[in-house]
């Protein structure tokens, strides 16, 4: 499956293709895009010359979430579009719908990410905003949205594979 990472300081935002089912039976897939933590980890044993070997990242909890849905045999695009944008660690809040989403995903998620500090305190975590590389994210977001958009495109192939 699709999915793709940018790395902005403490911040990744990241995007992924994305299928669920729900409790009464239907069917949601599309692409989830999220605001997640980033830890550096130290390598395992220590690099024979400093800053020449690689790091580690670990992409951890998320903060805040937006669903780019569709539902299966649903009413058009996007009709299932909404986001959460509080955690309480790994679980969501209850979705949030908002009808901008659905004429225009990309066009919606571009809005919301030229303002990660204020998604950041949307999200209860003020906190992270000293920690979000703004200067990386304004030369990085033509990439950040190539992947969305990507991924807002992506179909798996139905070969008959297993999954």
């Amino acid at each position: 499956m699709l999915k793709s990472a940018v790395i902005l300081g403490a911040i990744a935002v990241t995007s992924e293709y994305w299928e669920e089912s729900q409790p009464d039976g239907s069917r949601e897939t599309g692409c989830r895009v999220e605001l997640r933590l980033v830890r550096t980890v130290p390598a395992p044993i220590p690099p024979p010359v400093p800053r020449r070997d690689a790091v580690f990242w670990s992409i951890e909890a998320p903060v805040w979430r937006a669903d780019l849905f569709s539902e299966v045999g649903g009413s058009g695009p996007f009709d299932a579009a909404h986001y959460h944008p509080t955690f309480t660690g790994l679980t969501p809040c209850d979705r949030v719908f908002d009808d901008t989403i659905q004429p225009d995903p990309l066009r919606w998620i571009s809005g919301r990410l030229a303002d990660v500090p204020g998604m950041l305190i949307e999200a209860g975590r003020p906190e992270l905003v000293d920690q979000f590389d703004a200067a990386a994210a304004h030369q990085a977001m033509p990439a950040v949205l190539g992947t969305i958009g990507a991924t807002l495109g992506y179909r798996p192939a139905d070969d008959g594979a297993p999954g």
